[in-house]
């Protein structure tokens, strides 16, 4: 039962479970840097309409009073491209609110994996330990018995 092959049955699984650690950990890293870089393409979004928003209010106070046909179809041109442009950002910032969702749930998942491999690790580092600790024992009892 506490021959050599099973210690080193033991250590493989322990080094399996060092990696399976490690590939837990690495993927809760890229998905949280994944989610972090959502959210800044989400917050230049948000600028980026704002901005949309000022040049908008702009155009129309600088065209404020104008009366003649060209100016107001100009005015009316510029309108239409600029609401254009926010309609392109507000789908985009729809898009990104919905992959954030979806990154923080694969976030969560791979935390949850992480903490259930570390947990796994944790247990049979403990059940090596006690078996190196009675394999100790019955060592010493068999000496003693041979003295």
């Amino acid at each position: 039962m506490y021959s050599h092959e099973r210690h080193l049955q033991l250590d493989g699984l322990q080094d399996l479970r060092r990696v399976r650690e490690r590939h837990a950990v690495s993927a809760l890293q890229r998905v949280r840097a994944a989610l972090d870089e959502l959210r800044m393409k989400l917050r230049d979004t948000e600028r980026a309409m704002a901005s949309l928003e000022s040049e908008r209010i702009e155009l129309f106070e600088s065209r404020r009073g104008m009366t003649h046909r060209g100016g107001l179809f100009t005015l009316r041109r510029h309108a239409s491209e600029l609401e254009m442009r926010r309609i392109g950002l507000a789908l985009t910032r729809a898009q990104l609110e919905l992959d954030i969702a979806t990154a923080v749930e694969e976030e969560s998942c791979a935390r949850a994996t992480a903490v259930s491999v570390a947990r796994q690790r944790d247990k049979l580092e403990h059940v090596s330990h006690l078996w190196q600790r009675e394999s100790h024992i019955r060592m010493q009892r068999y000496e003693d018995d041979a003295a």
